[in-house]
């Protein structure tokens, strides 16, 4: 495969200098080419179905040739690769992307099956990532002095977003530490019944690699959960209707606290009703009974 990727990647470099491309392009350049290649991608999609005898209605069905279709497939392939040389991927790039997309479906497939036995569940505890597993923003505040020599103040609104974006694309969330007290509690809510469902509102319909990253770093960080909720582009209590049986909730956001207690769900507001997750009253109950 990577001798056949580097030829790719050759041959689109041919072309579009040919075609008075500059490498390395300019990001301008990028879209104006992929549009171009996504076109030719539509076109060889539409030779593939052409080989497939794929009209109901049509009396006259003609004899599918396979090699045919093989090779409408290499073309889709090489497409994607030139595609690849266009945004500058190298092969390890690519595989990458390929083992992250595939960790995400794979578990969207796995949740979407889950969803329907959480109603059914009768202890359900809802627990935020960043804050409260990990130790954000002084982890990222840390990563931004770190990287860029940068020290930052959320009432800067356009420098904050500025670097948010930077560490929403650097992969940094898949090897973030994560709080000690916090992983075990979550092993001893395991040992006490609880399914434990995860809620985040990281970005991940916008930054599609912090859903792969995030999953890396629960694999990696070897925590046991049951689901996870992404709330970013949903209303937070709409995980209060997919699990019936909420026991209770732990967040650093204030307002969502509030908005579980005014549902009739019992809340901690991590920094200020605890300290650590070790300290909600449903482990402090399992500790006195020893």
């Amino acid at each position: 495969m990577e001798k056949r990727f580097k030829e790719q990647q050759t041959f689109t470099e041919e072309v579009l200098t040919k075609k008075g491309a500059k490498f390395p392009l300019t990001e301008e350049d990028q879209v104006k080419w992929s549009k171009e290649y996504v076109l030719n991608l539509l076109s060889e999609l539409n030779d593939l179905l052409n080989q497939l005898d794929w009209k109901s209605h049509w009396s006259n069905h003609s004899t599918i040739i396979k090699s045919n279709v093989g090779i409408e497939i290499v073309d889709l392939q090489k497409y994607v690769w030139g595609l690849t040389k266009i945004w500058g991927f190298s092969e390890e790039d690519f595989l990458n992307y390929y083992d992250m997309k595939t960790a995400m479906v794979t578990s969207k497939w796995e949740q979407e099956n889950l969803l329907g036995t959480l109603a059914k569940c009768d202890k359900v505890c809802v627990i935020d990532i960043d804050g409260v597993l990990s130790p954000y923003p002084d982890f990222f505040l840390n990563w931004v002095k770190n990287t860029y020599n940068e020290k930052i103040d959320k009432k800067d609104v356009i420098k904050w977003e500025h670097y948010k974006h930077l560490y929403r694309e650097s992969g940094i969330k898949a090897v973030m530490p994560f709080i000690t007290e916090s992983r075990e509690a979550l092993k001893k809510l395991y040992e006490l019944g609880y399914i434990i469902v995860l809620l985040t509102n990281r970005p991940a319909s916008k930054y599609q690699r912090i859903y792969g990253d995030t999953l890396n770093w629960l694999r990696s960080s070897k925590i046991g959960y049951d689901y996870i909720f992404w709330a970013d582009d949903k209303k937070i209590l709409e995980i209060a209707e997919k699990c019936k049986n909420i026991k209770f909730v732990v967040d650093d956001n204030k307002e969502t606290c509030k908005e579980f207690n005014s549902a009739g769900i019992k809340a901690y507001q991590y920094g200020k009703d605890i300290k650590s997750l070790l300290d909600i009253d449903e482990l402090k109950e399992k500790i006195n009974a020893k």
